[in-house]
C-alpha cells in the first residue's frame, strides 16, 4: 500500500512538472529559423501594367514560420534578371561606368506583409538596368522581385523570386525624379486652410517634403538616405509621412522612433499618425535606410518673415519675385518655387526682401546645401528646378525636372 501511494505521489508530481513545462512553452515559444518565405506572384503580374500612368505596384507575402507571430522588417528588391549581384549603387560607385547593375533595393522597410512601391521607382531602376535610349523602349519589359526578411535573434533571409510584366517609360537618368518622403496633417493645409489634404502633385497644398540632410548620405533615385525638416508644430497637431503625393498606401509608422520623448504623442497608433504635446519649434530627422525617425526640440533663435525671395543673375538681382510659404497652420518656414527655369548658369540667393540685403541666405553648394547669412552666391546650373528652402535650417534644395 505505502509503495503505491509513492507510486501514486511521483506520477502526480510528473503531470505537474510536465504541465509546467508546456506552460512554460506555450508562454516562451521556440524560435524558428526558416531558410525562405513566399513572396506571392501579384495578380497583374501579367498584364503589363503601365508605369507612367500607374502611382504604385503592389506585393504580398506571407510572414515566415518563426513559430509565432514575431515582429518582421522586411524589404523589397527587384532585378533585371533574377539575379542579385551587381547593385545599382554598386555600379554608380565605378567611375568607368563599365559596371553594369542587375538589381536595386526598394527605399522602404516595412513591418506588414504588403508593400506599396512608386512606380516612378520601378521605371527609374529599370532605366539603370538598361539605359535605353529616347524612342527605344520596348513596348514591354519583365523583372524579378524578392523580399527579405529579418527579425531578432535571425539572419536575413530571401524570398523566391517573382516575375512581373510592365510598360515602361524614358526617364532621362539626369532628371530622373527624385524620391522623397512627405509629411501631411493637422498642421500642413492647402489653399483652403484644410488639413490631411494628400493631393497628387499637390506640393505647397497639403504636403511639405523633407530634404535630404546636408553632409549625410543621399541616394536621389532611390530615396535611401537621411532626410530632415525643421520647422512650427502647434500642440496636438498630428501628422504622418507618406512617400507618393496622393497616395496613402506607403507610410512610414512612427513605432519605428526608439525611446521617443515625453513631448511626442502617439494616441492614434492604429493609424500610425504622431504629433506633438507641445507647441515649438522641432527638427525631425528621417533613416530611410533603418525606417526610422527622431523629433528633436529645435534650441535656436528663430525669426519668422512675411516672404522669402530668390534674387540673382537671372533677374539682375532684383527682388521682385517672391517664393510661395509651404502653408501650414501657425508659422511658416518652409518655402518653395515650382518650375523655375534658367537658360544659363546663374548665381542665385535667398533673401527677405528687404532693400538692405542685412538678412540674405547663401552657400557655394548645388543642387543643395546649407544657406549661411551673407554666404556665397549659389551656383545654379541651367536647366527647370523645383526651388525648395528652409529659413530655420537654411537648407535649400534645387531638384531638377
Amino acid at each position: 500500500m505505502k509503495n503505491i501511494f509513492k507510486s501514486s505521489l511521483l506520477l502526480a508530481c510528473g503531470v505537474l512538472m510536465l504541465t509546467a513545462c508546456s506552460d512554460d512553452n506555450d508562454s516562451n515559444p521556440t524560435l524558428l529559423k526558416p531558410a525562405t518565405f513566399t513572396l506571392n506572384t501579384p495578380a497583374y503580374s501579367t498584364a503589363g501594367i503601365d508605369l507612367q500612368t500607374s502611382q504604385t505596384v503592389n506585393f504580398t507575402w506571407s510572414q515566415p514560420d518563426y513559430g509565432f507571430p514575431a515582429a518582421t522588417e522586411y524589404e523589397l528588391q527587384i532585378s533585371k534578371d533574377g539575379n542579385y549581384t551587381v547593385s545599382v549603387a554598386q555600379a554608380a560607385a565605378d567611375e568607368t561606368g563599365e559596371t553594369m547593375p542587375n538589381y536595386t533595393n526598394i527605399a522602404n522597410v516595412y513591418q506588414n506583409c504588403n508593400a506599396a512601391v512608386p512606380a516612378t521607382e520601378i521605371a527609374n531602376a529599370l532605366m539603370q538596368f538598361y539605359k535605353w535610349s529616347d524612342g527605344e523602349l520596348p513596348e514591354e519589359v519583365t523583372f524579378y522581385a524578392r523580399a527579405s526578411a529579418v527579425t531578432k535573434g535571425t539572419e536575413k533571409i530571401y524570398s523566391n523570386n517573382v516575375q512581373v510584366t510592365v510598360k515602361p517609360y524614358y526617364v532621362e537618368l539626369s532628371d530622373a525624379p527624385i524620391v522623397l518622403w512627405y509629411m501631411v496633417g493637422d498642421c500642413f493645409v492647402n489653399d483652403k486652410n484644410e488639413g490631411w489634404k494628400n493631393e497628387s502633385g499637390g506640393i505647397g497644398k497639403g504636403l511639405t517634403p523633407l530634404l535630404p540632410k546636408v553632409g549625410a548620405e543621399f541616394e536621389k533615385t532611390t530615396g535611401l538616405g537621411t532626410l530632415e525638416y525643421t520647422g512650427y508644430f502647434p500642440a496636438g497637431a498630428q501628422f504622418k509621412f507618406v512617400q507618393v503625393p496622393g497616395s496613402w498606401d506607403t507610410q512610414m509608422n512612427y513605432t519605428n522612433g526608439d525611446n521617443l520623448p515625453d513631448y511626442i504623442t502617439d494616441e492614434d497608433n492604429d493609424n500610425h499618425n504622431v504629433g506633438v504635446s507641445e507647441e515649438g519649434y522641432y527638427t525631425i530627422t528621417m533613416d530611410t535606410k533603418n525606417n526610422k525617425f527622431t523629433i528633436a526640440k529645435y534650441e535656436g533663435t528663430v525669426k519668422t518673415f512675411a516672404q522669402i525671395f530668390m534674387p540673382g543673375d537671372h533677374n539682375e538681382w532684383d527682388i521682385t519675385a517672391a517664393i510661395n510659404p509651404m502653408l501650414q497652420k501657425g508659422e511658416v518656414h518652409q518655402w518653395f518655387v515650382t518650375d523655375f527655369t534658367l537658360a544659363k548658369a546663374a548665381g542665385v540667393k535667398f533673401m527677405d526682401g528687404t532693400s538692405s540685403w542685412d538678412v540674405n541666405w547663401g552657400a557655394a553648394d548645388f543642387p543643395y546645401g546649407i544657406g549661411t547669412q551673407g554666404g556665397a552666391n549659389i551656383p545654379v546650373k541651367a536647366g527647370t528646378y523645383d526651388v525648395y528652402f528652409n529659413d530655420i535650417s537654411g537648407v535649400y534644395y534645387f531638384i531638377e525636372k
